[in-house]
This record gives C-alpha cells, structure tokens and sequence, in this order.
C-alpha cells in the first residue's frame, strides 16, 4: 500500500489558520473601540487629548509640549493621521474650515483613525510574527500560542483601555515583533552572531523607549548578543533609534532626563517628592497591583519557581560552574539550555518592571512589558524540556484559548456596562443642566475625570504647551476648569483655555451667578475638600458621573 501524500493544500490551510487570531483581534477590538464611546468619556482624556494636541503641534512645526514617556512616535503617527485624515475629507467634499480649527472643533473623527491605525498595526505584527514563528519553528500550537497574548491580557491592559489613546497599545506591538527576534534566537542555530539580529534588537529597543520609557527592562535582552562587538552594536542602534524616533523633542532632552530620574529616584507621585524610594509601602503597592491581576501574577510567580529548582538542579549537578554558565548567553548550545537563559532575562525583566511599578503608579497598565511578554513566557516553559510530547503543546494552546476567551468576555463585559453607566449619567445630567433653574449656570469642567469635549480639550491644551489657546477659546468661549489636585481648595482657580478667569468674568458667563460642576468617580481628596469649601450641593450621584451646583464667586 503506497504512503499518503500530504495534501498540496496544507500550506494554504496553515496560513489560513495563522489569519484567524488575529482578524478575531481586530473585529473584537473594533467593536469594543466603537462600544466604549467617546475618547473624552471615562477619564479617557489623559492621555488622548494631550496627544492629540501635541499631534497638531507638530503639524504646525511646534515641538511637542509633551515629552514626560517620551512618546514621540506616537505623536509623530497622529501628526500623520491629522494630514492624512483631513485631505482625504478634502478629496471627499470640500472642507470649510482650515485643519487646526476642524481638529479642534470635531477631534473625536482624528483621534478614531489614530486608534484604528495602531489596531490596524498590531494586527498586522500580529499576523507577521505567527508566520515567521511557525516558518522558524514548524509548529503550528507554538506559533497561535504567540497570537493569543492579546486576548491572555485583554482585561488587564488592551481592551479596558481600547479608547485611550497612549502608548501601551504601541508598546504592545514592539514588544511581539522583540518576541519574534527572541523565538529566532531560540529556535536557529547562531543567529544571535548575525549584524542584522543585534541591529534589529536595537532599533526595537530605541524605538520603544522613545514610546515610553518603562520599557528599560527589556534592554536585558541586549544579553543573548555573544561578544562585545554585537552588544556594542545592539546598544549604538538602540540609542539610534531613540534619537531618529524623538528629533522633534532633541532640544527637550535635558528635561525627559530630569523627568525620568525624577521618577526613579525620588518618592511621591510623579517624583514629586523627597529623594529616596518607599521601600516601606512596596509590600502593600505589591498586594494592589497583584489583585488587579493575579492570574498574570500566579503564572510569573510558577515560572520564578520553576527557574529557581532548575537553577538549584543545575548547581546540584555542576557546582557553582554549572549555574554561572545558565548566565552565559548560549550560541550553539541545546534548545532547553538556551530556554532557560531567556526565561532568565524574561523574569528579571518582568520583576524589574514591577518593582518599577509599585514605585510609582500603581497601576496594571503600566506594565506593557511583562503582559506582552506572556505568549514568550509560555513558550520558554514549554521548550524547558527536549522531550516534552508535542500533544503538550495543543493542550496548552487550548487552554490559552479558554483563558483568552474568558479574559476577552470579561474585559468587554465591563466596558460596555461602564460605557452604558456613562451615557445613562450624561443623559441625567444634561436633562438637569437644561432646567429652568440651572439652565443659566456656567459649567465647570473637573480636570481629568470629566466626561466632555471641552474637559478634553482643556487637558490637551494644558499638556500641549497652549499652543491653540487662543483658537479654542474662540470656539469655546463659556469654557471653565479647574484643577483640585494642585490648587487650595479654599482659593482655587477658575481657569479658560488662556488663563485665569477673574470672579467678575465668571458672573459675565453666569448672570445668575452658578456653576454646574461636573466631575468623575472617584473624586480625588483635594477635589472633595474643594466642594465642601465651595458649600457644593449635589445635584446627580451616578454610578460614573456626578454634578454639583455651586455659588459663583
């Protein structure tokens, strides 16, 4: 009886298969963008809108204002979208208005198009890097197991923040095209010697930390590089890439690095304390940011385990030697020694990270890093052991695609019933600022937590240098903020998009002399001690949003 022939479509079904994760990727969070409602609801301002601003900025040859993660590329790819989006409207029908005063009259449509630009982008990653894994590998599990990390950490970082704008979404797609470069490593023989490997790695790494800064642990990974000159290399394309990805915001170096030691080195939010770190509440920081997702946790805290006894076995068996040669990037050396040194570097950076974390803000999705390394990590544990049955690897892609599913049903669960709980409130709010009774009260927009165009555009114009001031108190000239956080509440500071607004102005926009101050859960302590100076009444307590009625001054 003559052997089967494989069919000549197997290849075709493969490639097939490597399209699935990633299409139900960018329908899923499509959906959840369109879904979650204006980039201006839900605290989605910071950073949306300053990146926006800072877009435009450059669009009209200003420096960004902004330059505190850096994220310069993603202020680059909005200035694009900007362009792009507008002569495209311009082609379809002629547009009355320049391009700074149609962003800023209607910027939801431009900051849409740049979300769905970097969907389109990690989609895109995401399909090329399970291709070139299972081209570099031959194994089909391993290669959807990498597809699976967006949906893995999709209630942690991606879709519970799908419609802010910052750089974790872009993060996230450097992260995967640094975890291909990686399973390369891994899987061919003397690769890491090749010029191209180190450039690579280099200018993913420069490119990323010019997205955001807390990307500084991954420079760990500089250590699979054999030899001096291949380090040298990876390091000098590195700060190559940084310098090429931030050159609208060279001459605001010396203010990113005062910024970032700042951060580094000294306590409080923001290092806007004493120099020094809070060795004391890292503990309870620890507890909080483990509770915000302790799956992810469990599974690091399994692979530290895991690292740890085969460390132990390895010194057990060789001494002291053996465990120092685990520290020695391999060239040529077996596939579960090599798995082991990456699991090493991918630990310590994934640890590095968290200490970096509760340090400052204590907050998941800061932690870009570790949760797109999680397909790696995965990996790496299942490439510990040469002689693993290859069924192990289907079982763990099933029940990555459970863990996936359930991650992605919950996320999107709790940001559809947040986006209703939104609207609901806004629609409560509008009917009572429409009241004969408060229908000529001025509004007073929160600093972050508002959910309204304007409290966007006001963020955007703080963080942008002021650039458009002038223009957008055209446009929106009964305008009011205020900023609790920094401000006396006793003497607090009614502001415009151009300054300060004096009590005779406010009582100009207000002949009935009121405000409406609408403001977000949950309310910082200094924003509460400023409604309880003002004698503030509660008008509307939702589950979102809130209004109060205050005297003008």
């Amino acid at each position: 009886m003559a052997a089967p022939r494989s069919s000549p479509n197997k290849p075709l079904v493969i490639l097939g298969g490597l399209f699935i994760l990633p299409l139900l990727y960018f329908i899923a969070f499509r959906v959840a963008m369109v879904q979650q409602g204006p980039h201006f609801w839900g605290g989605s301002i910071d950073p949306s809108y300053a990146y926006l601003l800072n877009a435009l900025n450059i669009v009209v040859g200003v420096p960004p204002w902004h330059t505190d993660h850096p994220g310069t590329p993603i202020q680059l790819l909005g200035a694009l979208v900007l362009q792009v989006s507008y002569r495209l409207q311009s082609w379809r029908s002629p547009m009355p208005q320049p391009l700074v005063e149609t962003v800023l009259t209607n910027p939801e449509p431009f900051l849409s198009h740049l979300n769905l630009l970097l969907l389109g982008i990690n989609t895109i990653i995401l399909a090329a890097v399970g291709w070139a894994a299972f081209r570099v590998t031959q194994r089909l599990p391993i290669a959807l197991i990498l597809q699976t990390t967006p949906f893995l950490i999709a209630n942690l970082l991606l879709i519970r923040h799908v419609n802010r704008i910052s750089p974790e979404h872009l993060l996230f797609g450097i992260c995967q095209l640094i975890v291909l470069l990686l399973l390369v490593y891994l899987y061919q023989e003397g690769v890491s010697r090749k010029p191209w490997f180190a450039s690579c790695l280099g200018v993913l790494l420069g490119t990323g930390l010019a997205t955001k800064v807390t990307l500084f642990p991954a420079l760990l990974f500089v250590f699979v590089l054999p030899g001096l000159k291949q380090k040298t290399l990876a390091v000098g394309m590195t700060v190559a890439s940084f310098v090429v990805s931030t050159l609208p915001i060279v001459g605001d170096y010396p203010r990113v690095g005062q910024w970032v030691w700042s951060m580094v080195a000294r306590r409080g939010r923001y290092g806007r304390g004493e120099v020094g770190l809070e060795y004391d509440k890292w503990g309870e920081r620890f507890l909080l940011l483990f509770n915000q997702g302790s799956w992810f946790f469990w599974c690091v805290m399994a692979a530290t385990v895991i690292a740890v006894v085969l460390a132990v076995k390895h010194y057990r068996q060789k001494g002291v030697r053996g465990v120092w040669q685990s520290f020695i990037p391999p060239v040529t050396a077996s596939r579960s020694h090599k798995a082991f040194f990456l699991l090493l570097l991918t630990l310590a950076a994934i640890w590095m990270q968290v200490a970096m974390t509760i340090n400052e803000a204590v907050r998941l999705r800061y932690m870009a890093l570790p949760l797109s390394l999680m397909g790696l990590l995965i990996v790496l544990l299942l490439n510990l052991w040469d002689r693993l049955p290859r069924w192990t690897e289907t079982l763990i892609l099933c029940l990555c695609i459970v863990l996936g599913s359930h991650q992605w049903g919950t996320a999107q669960h709790v940001s559809l019933m947040k986006a209703q709980a939104i609207a609901q409130d806004l629609t409560a709010i509008q009917q009572i600022s429409q009241a004969p009774a408060y229908q000529a009260c001025a509004r007073l927009n929160g600093y972050l937590r508002t959910s309204t165009l304007e409290a966007g555009l006001s963020f955007g114009n703080h963080w942008s240098g002021k650039t458009f001031a002038p223009l957008l108190q055209q446009l929106y000239p009964n305008t009011v903020s205020i900023e609790p956080a920094v401000l006396d509440p006793n003497r607090p500071e009614y502001r415009s998009f151009t300054g300060v607004i004096s009590a005779a102005e406010i009582q100009r926009m207000s002949p009935q002399g009121c405000l409406l101050y609408q403001t977000g859960h949950p309310m910082q302590p200094s924003e509460t001690e400023f409604l309880r100076a003002k004698q503030a009444r509660l008008l509307y307590d939702g589950s979102e949003e809130t209004l109060y009625y205050i005297a003008a001054p």
